[in-house]
């Protein structure tokens, strides 16, 4: 049994959808978040999130988790539509932001360094989530220094993906579009990474012919460079 969720006391499209994930989620048997992301590509973290009800999951999350409970995905599109759409009630934070920063786009990102600086505003932007919580999305498999590499700054090469992985996952991000972007970002990498050049080995021609008899036009001990 999984600890107990906060309770939803507002209203609107968002808390509505939430409710009905929670009230789908009982129906089923009450399965644990980590069972429902063993049968899905999401993090346990991620789907706990699109029940919380602060903001409205992707549709790729909100489908994942209603076919986790075992129903058909297709009949909560309207539901998803409606709390996709921006409504003047809005879950308000514990410190109200008039204008609360936007979710770090991944691919705004056309460096790897700047995909390591979108991974760092993301990690800001969904509360500064601890190492702990990013080894634990990953299933305690990480080490703190390795995740301290993949977000340093100074970075000029892609992070491990797996370690992205876990990151947009402890953050609650859409982990499909990080993986793609990084994906992008690495076939470009790949791409304008030089061909090594193949060495000029020189070749003695003796300018004759089996038999000992001299070939014509050339001369006795000249040199030829082939890449052969």
């Amino acid at each position: 049994m999984g600890r107990p969720e906060n309770p939803i006391t507002w209203d609107g499209p968002v808390a509505e959808l939430a409710r009905a994930l929670r009230d789908l989620r009982q129906q089923a048997g009450r399965p644990t978040y980590r069972a429902m992301a063993a049968t899905t590509l999401r993090g346990a973290s991620v789907l706990a999130e699109a029940a919380a009800g602060r903001r409205c999951p992707t549709w790729a999350v909100t489908h994942d988790f209603v076919r986790a409970c075992g129903q058909d995905p297709d009949t909560w599109r309207p539901l998803w539509e409606r709390a996709r759409k921006p409504s003047g009630k809005r879950r308000p934070s514990p410190v109200t932001i008039a204008n609360p920063p936007p979710e770090p786009d991944p691919w705004r990102a056309t460096t790897p360094r700047e995909y390591v600086l979108h991974l760092r505003a993301l990690r800001a932007w969904s509360g500064q989530r601890s190492f702990y919580e990013v080894a634990r999305a990953a299933g305690g498999r990480l080490a703190e220094s390795t995740m301290y590499d993949a977000l340093n700054p100074n970075r000029h090469h892609l992070p491990p993906l797996a370690i992205v992985r876990a990151i947009v996952t402890a953050c609650g991000a859409d982990v499909e579009q990080w993986v793609q972007a990084w994906q992008h970002l690495r076939m470009r990498e790949h791409h304008n990474t030089p061909l090594p050049t193949r060495p000029v080995t020189p070749h003695r021609v003796t300018g004759h012919r089996r038999g000992g008899r001299p070939l014509p036009g050339f001369r006795t001990g000249s040199t030829l460079h082939s890449t052969a």
